[in-house]
């Protein structure tokens, strides 16, 4: 019956556009300031957001922005804070930033748009408020509307002993957006009953935000929440919440950590990297023993560690193993230390506050990489080189068919892969494959039915990077330039949101940076076979080199780079990616392909 009335839909939709009665299907993407269609709002205020999709709150910012008068100016937003909204359509979506505080009186009449200036006749300063305000009251305790671009979400089934990291950006936005809706209430410790039962299963969710870290442990009727900071746990703090709102998020959360065959260990899931204080890296060979990894390749290091791949949980036992193949030891910076191991197909993981030794078998690929890439960055640190060693942050492939197309990507890569995903067990540690569903407006779709938004792989580059030609760019024109390269060289609204969100604080923490984006030396490092063939390609590889005294008369004699513009045109494949400490020490990442 479906069928039947969709093609009756599709006979009258033709008849009608044969008789001129009907506007064109194709939705065109609006101008930023005479906006139609619109679905969601997020605001975004530093680390806090929140997603707005009732009709009155977007009428309310799209009759705003439609009516504020704004015109084309040239103006240079110079402070990496500020607030900004995200105005999504069904397949376009477009960014204002303005550098105002929250909390400032300041009048907004300036805007970036996607790397546009813009001056508005109206003062905007209302609408922010009105977000900001309502924000505080859904989140009064700062715990519940975390920005997706900045958080890390790892999703924990402690009975099991796994856990997952939630790397889909849909899925991210899906929890981050019933988190916002629990409607919180604080009780105190003694009254915690309150909360009702433990729930079991995908029950506990640690969100990371910079240094801190938070773990949310659901019951029936709400949940506590636990800070980690530096030095430790902070005191339990625990919320009464609308039972229907966390029964939905309940769902949501296992129905997420049920789609990811990829599963981790619960206390691999739980490390901060930043609580990381040192590193020891041993093997069975003589020649890696007792290593331990400077703060650079230490943190390269806990990536990897975080997501050692598992299978089964074995269960717990009292002993750890003499002599494993591989032991990564870890120092917190609240006294706390783990000792994770690595033996036949085995992990046993110890941690030096906790009575019982957790063991898991673990995929093979995974582990494989996983020492591939220690022994490179130990012999990396023995010989005092400084090759390149992409840890790619978020290495992805973008792909756009003209129609819905089974695709066949194939990558094969000059050094050696550290993580892929989706992953595939034929992929080996210099090449990996994925084969996809993809539609025209970039969703990527496996066999398992589950969607991606690009495909992400990461590795360590053997490869000599050389910057003959490049840019000066200071920490507080970096925004400004990027948006501006970007543009230039086609990257879209939301390729170019993808890389300016990794890449931004890095130029900004160098203070003045060299810049290259580079083409052949990527291309031949890292090649891609893709099927059918498509039609427009553009592959973007920035080398950044922070800029100071001792290299600053070199970088000098070298000329400005040229860019050229890329046409999209038929199916359009775009992919992205950076290097980062060249000089003297590299860190480089594939990013989004």
């Amino acid at each position: 019956m479906k069928k039947l009335i969709r093609r009756m839909l599709a006979s009258v939709l033709t008849v009608c556009m044969l008789l001129g009665m009907m506007p064109a299907l194709a939705a065109e993407t609006p101008d930023p300031f005479a906006l139609k269609g619109v679905e969601s709002v997020t605001y975004t205020s530093g680390s806090h957001s929140l997603i707005v999709t009732d009709n009155a709150t977007v009428k309310k910012v799209v009759a705003a922005l439609v009516n504020s008068g704004a015109q084309k100016a040239n103006i240079n937003p110079n402070t990496p804070t500020g607030m900004s909204l995200l105005i999504k359509g069904e397949e376009w979506s477009y960014h204002y930033w303005t550098p105002a505080s929250p909390d400032s009186d300041q009048k907004i009449t300036e805007l970036w748009v996607d790397g546009e200036g813009y001056r508005t006749k109206s003062d905007l300063r209302p609408v922010f408020t009105m977000l900001e305000n309502q924000r505080k009251q859904l989140d009064p305790y700062g715990y519940f509307t975390w920005d997706q671009d900045q958080t890390c979400i790892g999703l924990l089934d402690n009975a099991a002993r796994k856990a997952t990291f939630v790397e889909v950006y849909e899925r991210r936005t899906e929890i981050l957006q019933l988190l916002q809706s629990i409607a919180p209430s604080k009780i105190t410790a003694a009254n915690q009953s309150a909360l009702g039962k433990q729930r079991t299963g995908v029950s506990e969710m640690r969100i990371q935000i910079d240094s801190n870290s938070y773990s949310y442990q659901l019951y029936e009727k709400g949940l506590s929440v636990t800070k980690y900071t530096l030095d430790g746990a902070n005191a339990t703090e625990y919320f009464v919440c609308d039972a229907s709102a966390i029964q939905k998020l309940a769902d949501q959360m296992s129905k997420t950590y049920n789609e990811d065959s990829y599963k981790t260990s619960t206390w691999l899931a739980i490390i901060n990297p930043a609580r990381v204080k040192s590193l020891n890296v041993k093997f069975k060979e003589e020649k890696y023993q007792d290593n331990i990894l400077s703060e650079l390749y230490a943190q390269q290091m806990l990536d990897y560690l975080r997501e050692i791949a598992v299978e089964e949980f074995l269960g717990t036992t009292t002993s750890v193993w003499k002599s494993p193949d591989a032991e990564f030891q870890l120092g917190f910076t609240s006294g706390v230390s783990y000792r994770i191991q690595l033996l036949s197909g085995k992990m046993r993981i110890y941690a030096s506050d906790m009575k019982q030794v957790l063991e898991y078998t673990t995929r093979e690929v995974s582990v494989d990489r996983l020492i591939d890439y220690a022994k490179q960055l130990i012999q990396n640190q023995k010989d005092g080189e400084y090759k390149p060693n992409p840890s790619t942050a978020k290495p992805v492939i973008y792909l756009y068919p003209e129609k819905e197309t089974e695709v066949s990507v194939q990558l094969d890569f000059n050094g050696t892969l550290t993580s892929v995903y989706p992953e595939n067990p034929q992929n080996t540690t210099s090449s990996c494959a994925w084969k996809v569903t993809a539609a025209p407006d970039g969703t990527l779709t496996d066999a398992q039915g589950r969607n991606y938004r690009y495909l992400f792989w990461e590795g360590v580059a053997d490869v000599d990077w050389k910057q003959e030609s490049g840019f000066f760019v200071k920490a507080e024109d970096a925004r400004e330039f990027l948006e501006e390269k970007l543009t230039i060289l086609g990257l879209n609204d939301i390729e170019q949101n993808d890389f300016i969100t990794y890449w931004l604080p890095v130029l900004q923490e160098n203070g003045e940076s060299f810049v290259t984006f580079t083409g052949k030396q990527y291309t031949d490092a890292a090649k891609l076979t893709v099927t059918p063939k498509p039609d427009s390609v553009l592959r973007v590889q920035m080398l950044i080199s922070k800029v100071d005294d001792t290299n600053r008369a070199e970088f000098e004699k070298l000329p400005e780079q040229k860019l050229t513009s890329f046409e999209r045109k038929g199916f359009v494949l775009v992919e992205w990616g950076g290097t980062s400490g060249l000089n003297p020490q590299t860190v480089s990442r594939f990013g989004k392909s």
